[in-house]
């Protein structure tokens, strides 16, 4: 899912990037719908929508959500609208990939542990008598 969620991240920074100084954005004062808003909308989506397709709208709702978690805090009044190509919109972004990141990688420490279940209680039971005796 690291990968749906990073991709994300870099097609919509560049998508946005590239269209910036468009007509379609010149003169615009306000942007009422932010992506953040689709993305949300894409993880509780992702609890509907069949297996086979519920990590990817989950993974591109997550990258929408996080590209733009900078938003949440304008809406605070911690930052201003134009924050979003800013270095703390950049760091709040990366901070979103490494939680995604790190949840993944609980999750497969989560299924090694439920799979080797008795190899890991040996080890347990091993590690838990040399600090006993030791």
């Amino acid at each position: 899912m690291f990968k749906t969620v990073f991709f994300t991240i870099l097609i919509t920074r560049v998508s946005l990037f590239l269209v910036w100084g468009s007509p379609i954005f010149i003169g615009q004062k306000s942007d009422g719908w932010h992506h953040m808003y689709t993305g949300i909308i894409l993880i509780v989506l992702s609890l509907f929508v069949s297996n086979k397709y519920s990590k990817l709208v989950l993974g591109i709702g997550l990258g929408l959500f996080f590209d733009e978690f900078i938003h949440l805090f304008h809406l605070l009044k911690i930052t201003s609208e134009t924050d979003y190509w800013s270095l703390k919109s950049i760091a709040v972004t990366i901070l979103g990939l490494l939680v995604v990141l790190i949840s993944g990688f609980m999750n497969k420490i989560k299924s090694y542990l439920i799979k080797n279940k008795e190899k890991v209680i040996k080890y347990l039971m091993i590690f838990a008598s040399v600090l006993i005796s030791g």
